[in-house]
């Protein structure tokens, strides 16, 4: 027999008519045996426990989360499952997105132990522009999506912590689709993304990561410090443990525009493979030169942190302000014990480095006593003005390669690697296609075409298949055989 709960109460024949009306006005839930119940989050609701609200939320349930704007909400204890997560969208019969404002300071909108969670800003409203948010590649193009996020958090006033948080026990999680505006300066501080938990560490919980997490698609801009944190900081007195350790995530397709310090910080991560890749990353450092207050303003940031492959994302112009010196990409050692892991490899390939302050691209330990980073550096494009090395490692990184990147207009620095096939010269004797529009494609005149070695990756930063002709091509673009320029950026792409 067919049975509907509404606020737990078993509803009879004669009833159940008006409970559904019901629903849509109180924003409770419904359920039925074996399939998944849809819950409505009245503007009203600030804070959700999954174990208990409208009878539970279930693996599989939807949450709905009524607009068209309502302040900050906090969900606790939901726990779907690999199959069947838990999600939680905007409403897509809704004529606008959902915006949630916050103000004041502390922590904003949270998840605390969410697991097997899918916060979605994907699905189309009624009247929504066609495209994606964040970032897509199309037939070799790079599309941003500004106005195609479904969930909106925006800052009003104040010194928040952070507008959205996971910590505790959250895991195995996705958000995308969404838009955060930390509105920087009239918000003075705030990051966009959190994930992590001082008070949820790995002594206290042995054995447990931070991982499976997925964030795909998403805008965040002028965030006051970073504008997506995830993991946490490493405690030298607890032999390295501090904060869980990171494994196995996904940071993929987003847009990062004006963050106060680092644009993506990735900390702590010690085993698995994550993978940063086709973000496009502009104008990190707005509130801090690079490395005020344990701030390096990088644009993509791997502190403390290995098995992670780096690569087809576009960085530039971290640090804007005069005193800056933040690099593009940056992959640092400065507490991660020996006794944890001696070595933490990272791939950083692929990737377009511009108009950087520090380096282009950057690894080093601060001392031999540490974890050790292992990089291999190849396939890059990194193209001035930058304030030091277009390639820095450092002298206590002994184990690494450096190899068939293109470096124009800067130098390459690495001192204990092996190098090779790499081009460094002028920007002007590298023959992009367009450097005032950012179109740095070969030309058939540049000398990194078929100038790369045999094992370069399979496909360039569009995704065009290596090698096109005779050979690989030096650099993160492959050349496809025509000169033809690619259109100018959007108009909301500021370089500063």
């Amino acid at each position: 027999m067919l049975k509907r709960w509404f606020s737990g109460v078993i509803a009879s024949r004669s009833t159940r008519i008006i409970v559904l009306i019901c629903i849509g006005l109180v924003g409770s839930t419904f359920w039925r045996d074996g399939v998944a119940a849809t819950h409505l989050i009245p503007t009203s609701i600030s804070q959700v426990d999954c174990g208990s609200y409208g009878g539970g939320v279930r693996p599989g349930d939807v949450v709905v989360l009524k607009g068209p704007s309502r302040g900050k909400i906090s969900f606790t204890d939901c726990k779907g499952t690999a199959d069947q997560p838990i999600k939680i969208q905007n409403d897509r019969a809704a004529a606008e997105p959902l915006v949630i404002e916050y103000a004041g300071s502390g922590l904003q909108t949270g998840c605390t132990n969410c697991e097997h969670v899918v916060w979605d800003g994907t699905g189309k409203w009624a009247g929504a522009p066609d495209g994606i948010c964040g970032v897509s590649v199309t037939d070799g193009y790079r599309v941003l999506g500004m106005s195609q996020c479904g969930i909106v958090f925006r800052c009003k006033s104040g010194s928040p912590h952070s507008a959205v948080r996971f910590s505790g026990s959250s895991k195995n999680f996705t958000v995308q689709g969404i838009e955060i505006d930390g509105n920087f300066p009239t918000c003075s501080a705030g990051i966009g993304l959190s994930i992590n938990d001082h008070g949820y560490e790995l002594a206290d919980h042995p054995g447990e990561w931070r991982e499976g997490i997925r964030l795909l698609h998403n805008y965040i801009h002028d965030s006051g410090t970073e504008a997506i944190y995830l993991g946490g900081n490493v405690n030298p007195d607890k032999g390295g443990a501090g904060d869980l350790p990171l494994r196995n995530n996904e940071i993929a397709f987003t847009y990062v525009d004006r963050a106060g310090c680092d644009g993506i910080q990735y900390k702590n991560a010690i085993a698995g493979l994550s993978t940063i890749h086709h973000n496009y990353v502009t104008n990190t450092g707005q509130a801090s030169a690079g490395g005020d207050s344990g701030c390096s303003s990088a644009g993509i940031s791997l502190l403390e942190a290995g098995y992670t492959d780096i690569y087809s994302n576009y960085v530039e112009s971290p640090s804007p302000n005069s005193t800056g010196v933040a690099s593009c990409i940056k992959v640092h050692v400065m507490h991660q014990p020996l006794a944890v892991t001696e070595r933490l490899p990272v791939r950083i390939f692929n990737n377009i480095a511009h108009n950087c302050k520090g380096a282009g691209i950057s690894s080093g330990r601060a001392s031999e006593t540490l974890a050790a980073p292992v990089p291999l550096i190849y396939n890059n494009t990194v193209v001035a003005p930058v304030g030091g090395s277009g390639i820095n490692v450092g002298s206590s990184v002994q184990t690494c390669a450096v190899n068939d990147n293109i470096v124009a207009g800067e130098k390459i620095s690495a001192p204990g690697c092996t190098t090779a096939r790499n081009i460094v010269d002028s920007v002007d004797a590298l023959k992009f296609r367009n450097v005032a529009a950012r179109d740095f494609r070969l030309t058939s005149g540049s000398p990194a075409v078929d100038a790369g070695g045999s094992s370069c990756p399979k496909e360039d930063i569009w995704g065009v298949v290596r090698p096109s002709q005779q050979a690989c091509d030096v650099g993160a673009v492959e050349f496809a055989g025509t000169d033809a320029q690619r259109p100018a950026p959007p108009a909301g792409v500021v370089v500063e």
